[in-house]
């Protein structure tokens, strides 16, 4: 094997392709490999078309990776704002049934009127 870097980064790009790892590999991992292909010195032009397309194999994994990260995002605020505006009509309907349904209390003057009604019928002797 060469100790040029370019090419071990070349080399294991194509061992990961090899042997069908590059779905399972991390994003670094696959980053790693985008540079060792991107960066290789083509010195044969009927190899470039096939790292053309290894890289676009990379990125199209790298993009597929994000997408699901954002739905997983997406997912949860939806779940959250749901919940809201449940709570928010919940609320709104106890509102409504308070307003038609007022509870019963006496106004302060009935009450007052109430109280010394009573009293003068305690003080007035029989």
């Amino acid at each position: 094997m060469s100790s040029d870097p370019k090419f071990n980064r070349y080399e294991e790009a194509n061992k990961a392709f090899h042997s069908e790892s590059i779905l399972k590999a991390d994003d670094d991992t696959l980053l790693r490999h985008l540079y060792g292909l991107s960066n290789y010195p083509v010195r044969n032009e009927m190899l470039h078309p096939g790292l053309v397309v290894r890289g676009l194999t990379i990125n199209h994994v790298l993009l597929q990776r994000h997408i699901e990260k954002l739905d997983r995002r997406a997912t949860v605020l939806q779940w959250i704002v749901i919940t809201l505006t449940a709570l928010a009509v919940l609320v709104g309907g106890v509102q409504i049934w308070v307003a038609f349904n007022p509870p019963k209390q006496e106004s302060a003057a009935q009450a007052q009127s109430s109280s010394a009604s009573a009293t003068r019928e305690q003080a007035t002797p029989k």
